[in-house]
């Protein structure tokens, strides 16, 4: 039953209900009369219609990304992220249906430097896509888009009206993809949330592109096919047999036969997606007043080959000379105490020990987990940081970088 159904009831109502209605105002009893069966039926389809209209008001109102983010937080999400979330999601709800498979385009998000969209992918009823891609996410048994290297005549997942990079103005788009549970009852569906991250080609230097997510630049996303892949068990199990107590990498003639994959539907589903801007939400909080002397988990090169080099790793000292943080992240600048050949920061090791990441800490005692992207200038955060209630930025050694610009060492035992 759509509105318009409702409307027809309530308008087509008789002339006697009215007239009750009118007597009842006038302090007359109205005559009472008895409701037949199908007034029963048609008042309980009448109130159903109206829940559910107001169900999927709800729904949209609140949109997907209230969902995404609190699935990805490790604390409830405060009043003040959901209303940031809402003014930065577009709701949109665009489906295509092909050989079987739905992908539909719910709903997409953009702050800063970061965008994201959500799909829902539906399969055909005999497939769970939960049990696949998210219950057992790091075995060989999957369900992927064909873009993601299976096939060679794969189409690129993503690309921009810009083309994905542009030197001229300093400006590369890159991508992340993640499966998520859509908590429906249903293992033939889930989300797919892309992510997709602006950056300068030249790091240092400011992008000349004024806003990489403005409606002026078009990003398509294509699936292209879907594919089901898996790890042939009997060739695995003769490499275990071979490899008995060692520690060993497989690579070329023996991982024959090992990967396998079938193409389960030849359909492309392609979307082109145009954000609203992200010029509102650009601006960030510097936390460091002069410098910041910490330690991070890096690797770097031992000697000058180009290839076939060796490598260190091991806790270095580095000095973090900015920390501009955002409401999706935070850009760092830092440098090394003592010089080493092509230094990075390890992913995920930032500015500290293995077994600790970095955390935006609001005034409300909140943690707010920020990852880094394998380079250590970057930083995402797993949900909204609200700058004006941040208290300090907490690294892995247990340093502070307060909201005011101080540095406090941790305390060391």
């Amino acid at each position: 039953m759509t509105q318009d159904d409702i409307l027809d009831l309530v308008g087509g109502a008789r002339a006697y209900y009215v007239w009750d209605a009118q007597k009842v105002r006038g302090s007359q009893s109205p005559e009472k009369k008895a409701l037949t069966t199908r007034r029963i039926w048609l008042a309980a389809a009448l109130i159903a219609a109206m829940l559910l209209l107001v169900g999927c008001t709800v729904a949209c109102a609140r949109g997907w990304f209230t969902e995404f983010f609190s699935a990805r937080s490790n604390v409830p999400l405060s009043d003040s992220q959901i209303d940031f979330i809402q003014e930065n999601e577009q709701i949109i709800q665009e489906t295509q249906a092909k050989g079987g498979w739905t992908v539909e385009l719910k709903s997409t998000f953009c702050s800063g430097d970061i965008a994201y969209a959500i799909f829902t992918i539906t399969a055909p009823e005999d497939i769970n896509l939960e049990e696949a891609n998210i219950v057992t996410p790091n075995d060989s048994d999957g369900f992927i888009p064909g873009n993601s290297g299976m096939t060679s005549q794969g189409r690129r997942f993503f690309s921009t009206s810009l083309d994905k990079d542009r030197p001229e103005l300093n400006v590369v788009w890159s991508y992340g993809t993640d499966w998520q549970q859509d908590n429906d009852g249903k293992p033939n569906t889930a989300t797919y949330a892309v992510s997709i991250q602006a950056d300068s080609m030249i790091s240092g230097e400011d992008m000349l592109l004024e806003d990489p997510f403005g409606p002026e630049v078009e990003f398509y996303i294509c699936f292209d096919n879907f594919i089901h892949t898996w790890m042939d068990p009997e060739v695995w199990q003769v490499i275990q047999a071979e490899h008995a107590g060692e520690d060993y990498i497989i690579c070329g003639e023996e991982t024959e036969g090992l990967y396998k994959f079938e193409v389960l539907v030849e359909e492309e589903w392609d979307f082109t997606i145009t954000f609203e801007g992200t010029s509102q939400s650009k601006e960030g909080l510097e936390l460091i007043s002069d410098y910041a002397l910490t330690w991070a988990h890096v690797s770097w090169k031992l000697d000058d080959e180009p290839m076939f080099y060796r490598t260190g790793k091991g806790l270095a000292p580095v000095k973090i000379t900015s920390f501009v943080l955002t409401p999706m992240g935070a850009t760092i600048e830092y440098e090394f105490e003592e010089p080493m050949i092509n230094a990075f920061i390890e992913y995920q090791h930032f500015f500290g020990y293995e077994d600790r990441s970095v955390y935006a800490v609001m005034k409300d005692g909140r943690k707010i987990a920020l990852h880094t992207d394998g380079t250590g200038d970057k930083l995402t955060a797993e949900s909204p940081i609200i700058l004006s209630e941040l208290d300090h930025v907490l690294l892995g050694d247990g340093g502070k970088l307060t909201a005011d610009g101080l540095w406090i060492e941790p305390i060391l035992y």
